[in-house]
This record gives C-alpha cells, sequence and structure tokens, in this order.
C-alpha cells in the first residue's frame, strides 16, 4: 500500500495530509434540493492534490469504511461516552470510483429516506482507508454497551516495512434533509520518511536503520494521536546493495520502502539514530535529536557523509541539498 494519477490524489481516489479534524470545524453544508430515496454517497477528495510526491498507490475501486451518526445535538466532552444517536451507521463499506465513494455492498445500502426529516438533525460521518484497521467506536460497561465514541484504534507500525500502510480518514457534518452527496476530504495520519543520496559519487547503499522509534499509540479520527509508547527500529535493506547515484532517490514511491510513522517528536534528549550501511561495510550514523515527524507529513532526508576533524563520519542533513518536509 501502481500510481494511476499523480500525487496522493483522489481523483481517480487515492490514500491521505493538512487535517480536517473535528476540533477545527467540520465541512459546511450548502443547501440543495430535498432528496426523496436516494441512497448515500460522497464525494472525495485528498486535502492536499497538488503535491507531486505520492508514497502510496491508487485507491480506485478500493475500500473505505463509514461510521455516522444521526443527531440533533453533538455531546460534550463530558456526554460522549453515554452519546446515543438518533441513528447510527456502523462501519458500512463504500468503494472508491473516481472521486466518488459508492456503496460496495448491497447489504451496506442506506437510503436518506430511512433518515429523519427534521431539519433540527444532522448526519456526522467518518471515514477511513484502508478498511481492514479496527476503528471502534462501543464504550462497554460490564460488557454491555453503553454508548458510543468518536472512532478510534490502536495501532502499531509493522518492522516489516513493505507491510506498512498509509492512512487516510475524513470527517464531515450536513442535514439530514438537504445534502445528496456527502463531501469527505481525506487526510494523511502518519508521517511518510523517505531518503535521497547526497553523496558526492555513486554508491551502493545496503541498508538504512532507524533506530529507539515510538511505534504504537491510539488515533482517533478529528483529535489524532495519543499514549504514544514502544522503543523500536525499522529497517530497509537492499539485497545485494542498491547503486544510487548523486541527488538520486534510495527510496521511492510504489517499491515498498517508503517509512510510514506515527507522528511524534525527539526531543533533546533522545538517543534515535538513523544508520545507513553503505558500500557492503561502511557504516556512518547520525541522532534524530529535535527532530519532529508531524501527521500528514513527507519527509525526505538527504543522506550525506561528513569526514570531521577528529577523522569521525556521521550522516547530516542538508536542507540546501534536498531535506524536505512538506504536505504529502
Amino acid at each position: 500500500m501502481s500510481p494511476v494519477k499523480p500525487a496522493y490524489k483522489i481523483v481517480t481516489a487515492i490514500l491521505m495530509s493538512a487535517t480536517l479534524f473535528l476540533s477545527a470545524g467540520c465541512v459546511k453544508e450548502t443547501v440543495t434540493e430535498p432528496l426523496g430515496n436516494e441512497s448515500l454517497a460522497f464525494s472525495a477528495r485528498l486535502s492536499d492534490e497538488a503535491t507531486k510526491a505520492m508514497p502510496t498507490v491508487s485507491l480506485d475501486q478500493k475500500n473505505a469504511k463509514i461510521i455516522g451518526y444521526v443527531y440533533q445535538n453533538w455531546p460534550t466532552v463530558e456526554q460522549v461516552n453515554s452519546f446515543v444517536p438518533l441513528k447510527s451507521l456502523d462501519n458500512k463499506l463504500f468503494t472508491f470510483d473516481g472521486d466518488q465513494l459508492v456503496t460496495a455492498d448491497e447489504a451496506d445500502i442506506v437510503k436518506w429516506s430511512s433518515f429523519p426529516t427534521s431539519n433540527n438533525e444532522k448526519l456526522k460521518v467518518y471515514s477511513y482507508s484502508p478498511e481492514s484497521l479496527n476503528f471502534t467506536t462501543d464504550v462497554k460497561s460490564d460488557g454491555a454497551i453503553v454508548g458510543h465514541c468518536l472512532p478510534s484504534l490502536k495501532y502499531e507500525v509493522s518492522t516489516d516495512i513493505s507491510a506498512q500502510t498509509d492512512i487516510i480518514t475524513a470527517v464531515s457534518e450536513v442535514s439530514t434533509t438537504l445534502r445528496k452527496n456527502i463531501p469527505l476530504t481525506f487526510d494523511h495520519a502518519l508521517t511518510a520518511i523517505k531518503f535521497r543520496s547526497g553523496f558526492d559519487n555513486a554508491v551502493t547503499i545496503n541498508s538504512i536503520k532507524i533506530t529507539k522509534v515510538k511505534d504504537s499509540g491510539t488515533y482517533t479520527i478529528g483529535e489524532g494521536w495519543k499514549g504514544l509508547s514502544g522503543e523500536k527500529e525499522f529497517t530497509i535493506s537492499f539485497d545485494g546493495g542498491k547503486t544510487v547515484q548523486p541527488g538520486e532517490m534510495i527510496t521511492d514511491n510504489g517499491s515498498g520502502d517508503v517509512l510510514f510513522m506515527i507522528p511524534q517528536t525527539f526531543d533533546s534528549n533522545s538517543t534515535a539514530e538513523v544508520i545507513l550501511t553503505y558500500n557492503t561495510d561502511q557504516t556512518i550514523k547520525t541522532s534524530l535529536k529535535s527532530a519532529r515527524w508531524e501527521e500528514g507529513r513527507m519527509i525526505t532526508y538527504t543522506l550525506h557523509k561528513e569526514i570531521q576533524a577528529n577523522t569521525s563520519e556521521s550522516v547530516y542533513f542538508d536542507l540546501a541539498a534536498g531535506n524536505v518536509k512538506t504536505d504529502f
């Protein structure tokens, strides 16, 4: 998780960037004609369609899940754990079809006519992809469901780099009487990490390792990450080595070697490092102290060798040479 369109873009629908979280407000509704008996459908886009560097592939014809609540008064923070909506949409399956999300399974079809018709009711929907993620909403007490909460996910980053995946989520709120297509702007929940060669000559890269990274946490759609833990290392290895020219990408899209990490900050006491092994047996490294991996960002680190006066070697990240931090 073969590119079809440019740039993390959902026009032939793509994976997960600036955040449309609940705290930042919901998509504003515009008045349209009353709906009749039409099926629920969505118009979808990525929050930054202009970016040209995409670390994932097209989602056209791939699936997303929808969780929705019909309500009159949205619960306060104190009330949310006992919130009982007028109607719930429980992980309904939808498919990306161009820039639309349409019902993917007949059993998941929802008609607008099934919602309350008062102008006082609203529908708030949360969407995520890939659909295999186990977002939950039930609040339980002694095994019984006592309320509903914002969709949340306990997530652990796989140490198998090829198995890592991007995550996109969206939040929207509309009137239950006046919308035909619900607009969903998908945002990236993780940080993508890529690497470029800054050496003066061609080198053969054997591996890139990042150590002491938090790999687990809870992600809530509309709120972000919390409860980060763990201290793992992640290694990108190239069997037989990968020869790269000066300025060439070491890791790139579609090759399964882009890191998708939980957003986090490395403080001045951090012992996290990037360790580069190249030309079979040469190893250099650098600290990640004070680095910041922000949600919905792609970071490209340009790796160089610097020989210092004491002859020790290190990797350094040179902004002028292409240490790029940008939205997906």
